[in-house]
């Protein structure tokens, strides 16, 4: 059974703002939940507990907090993520980023900051596998934010990376601070460039040792960050607009500027991302996970290689199994994919790295040396 590495997890987000314990099961939190709307966040299907029964070592999980100060006042659902200000932000973010911490001293996550923690974490879970010990580990987390809200001012970023931050989006839907992010198809909104200050955090990450996370940037934010930032870049959890058109999905020509600067594109699970959103009258049968693998498969045509496909689930990110593949329960189903991708051709090697061995390369080239 291969490793998996999932680039994109809002498990923070689940527990604080859905309260989900992360630690329990996936059945025990669909119990816990029975009999409550259905709709947002939907059914479960992960928790740390099923990734470590599903071997999935590690992931890069999310602080998110949205500034929307346009926003009219109201009683905020328990659920929302959007606030007036970047001091809200910020302190919601770090209530996440608490949540992490304590997770991590429990010994139910270990926080990856390093080059030599990372190898390490994944050495460890290498080992057990060969060994088929059933002593559970802690499941590695590397820390992103989804939407550079949570950072006051650019200066302030180093503040986020010496607490472990070590990749950021710049913006999640639709405006933020720092870039315009993902635009509805409808037109209501347009793309835009940068702001100055999102020009201005680029400049103060360019010392960090961060990745820069273009998912979510419209089109005109996504080309002048990938002129102005040097430093390596991934897409955590996007899809391929030929294969679902929607400009939340990267079009071929932003796949390949992804892989000719040797980043990683992390294809998310969840049917709208999957196909044609134009097709509202979609139902989770209609959708199974081979269109997952062909997602996949379409990015390594382009890259003429499988070195920067990956899975970035975002798995209950706001959704549950009403709207994934009807042969998705859990993040388990995930490996079914391992068949999929070796009917069209792909190796045991290549379904090692499009599984997790992408994203430990990616990552292992730029987090900072230390044994932190």
């Amino acid at each position: 059974m291969p490793l998996i590495f999932d680039g994109h997890l809002d498990l923070a987000m689940n527990a604080l703002l859905n309260e989900r314990d992360q630690t329990l099961s996936v059945e025990q939190i669909r119990i816990r939940e029975r009999g409550i709307d259905s709709g947002d966040p939907g059914t479960a299907t992960n928790s740390l507990d099923e990734m470590r029964k599903s071997g999935i070592a590690l992931c890069v999980a999310t602080l998110i907090a949205r500034t929307k100060p346009v926003l009219p006042q109201r009683k905020p659902p328990k659920n929302d993520i959007d606030f007036p200000t970047r001091e809200m932000a910020y302190a919601i973010a770090h209530g996440q980023l608490a949540y992490y911490r304590l997770l991590d001293r429990q010994g139910h996550i270990r926080l990856i900051e390093s080059r030599e923690a990372l190898n390490d974490h994944w050495n460890s879970w290498l080992s057990i596998t060969v060994a088929n010990d059933p002593k559970p580990l802690p499941v590695g987390v590397i820390v992103t934010m989804e939407g550079a809200d949570p950072i006051v001012q650019p200066a302030q970023v180093h503040e986020w990376f010496a607490d472990g931050l070590r990749s950021l989006m710049l913006a999640h839907f639709t405006q933020s601070s720092y870039a315009m992010g993902t635009v509805p198809a409808d037109g209501s909104v347009s793309d835009a460039p940068l702001t100055s200050l999102g020009r201005q955090l680029l400049k103060e990450m360019s010392g960090l040792a961060m990745a820069l996370d273009l998912t979510h940037l419209c089109e005109l934010s996504f080309f002048q960050a990938v002129e102005l930032w040097q430093g390596p870049v991934l897409s955590s959890h996007s899809n391929c607009r030929a294969l679902a058109d929607s400009p939340r999905q990267l079009t071929d020509k932003q796949i390949k500027i992804i892989v000719q600067r040797d980043g990683v594109v992390g294809v998310a699970i969840h049917n709208w991302m999957l196909t044609r959103p134009a097709d509202a009258d979609l139902k989770r049968q209609d959708v199974g996970l081979d269109r997952v693998a062909e997602h996949i498969d379409h990015i390594c045509q382009l890259a003429g290689n499988t070195r920067h496909a990956a899975i970035g689930s975002d798995l209950d990110g706001g959704y549950g199994t009403e709207s994934c593949p009807h042969d998705l329960d859990t993040c388990a189903d995930m490996l079914k994919l391992e068949p999929m991708l070796k009917s069209r051709g792909y190796t045991d090697q290549d379904v090692i790295d499009i599984f997790g061995g992408n994203w430990l390369r990616f990552y292992q080239s730029f987090l900072p040396e230390g044994d932190a």
